[in-house]
């Protein structure tokens, strides 16, 4: 597998063998099925999706909201693996729920909830992963890039619905 949570794995299996720690790595393809009923000590997964760059964070912090958590071994909604909940994030999550992506409350809320989740450390971001985009500005211009990075360039991810409405047409056929 070419995910970078599977090379993770293997990464950090010897660092926690290098600190004594005796560690079985298991990489495979079910690792989705195994992720999401929570049946492992220790996963490499993603501990949240990214939210494209924008400063509305609640589309990454929702599925941490108590009212996901399910037992192990049932599947967890949303994609989110830790079953963490905390009763000061769901308040910051309601809060934001109702707050607009323009109004820049949602800035100062997400850094709240980033804070809980940084002190709690239900998941722990690795890093980021290496991703080559290309895109042709023959027909379209003004995708997102190093000088001009007002979104993940990503349009295969569903902040694509930012990038799209500035994309500006060439008029080129």
């Amino acid at each position: 597998p070419a995910h970078p949570q599977f090379k993770w794995a293997f990464q950090l299996g010897e660092q926690y063998r290098k600190f004594g720690i005796d560690v079985t790595v298991d990489s495979n393809e079910m690792a989705s099925t195994i992720n999401s009923k929570g049946d492992f000590d220790v996963s490499t997964a993603w501990p949240m999706f990214a939210n494209g760059g924008d400063p509305d964070l609640y589309s990454v912090t929702q599925t941490y909201h108590s009212k996901y958590q399910v037992p192990i071994g049932e599947v967890m909604a949303g994609g989110r693996e830790s079953r963490f909940s905390d009763p000061d994030l769901d308040a910051i999550i309601e809060e934001m729920e109702f707050v607009a992506s323009t109004d820049p409350k949602i800035r100062d809320l997400g850094i709240e909830a980033m804070k809980i989740l940084v002190r709690e450390q239900p998941g722990v971001s690795l890093g980021s992963y290496v991703s080559a985009l290309g895109w042709d500005e023959h027909y379209w211009t003004n995708y997102p890039g190093g000088d001009n990075p007002y979104t993940q360039p990503h349009y295969h991810w569903p902040n694509f619905k930012f990038m799209l409405p500035r994309l500006q047409p060439t008029g080129k056929k």
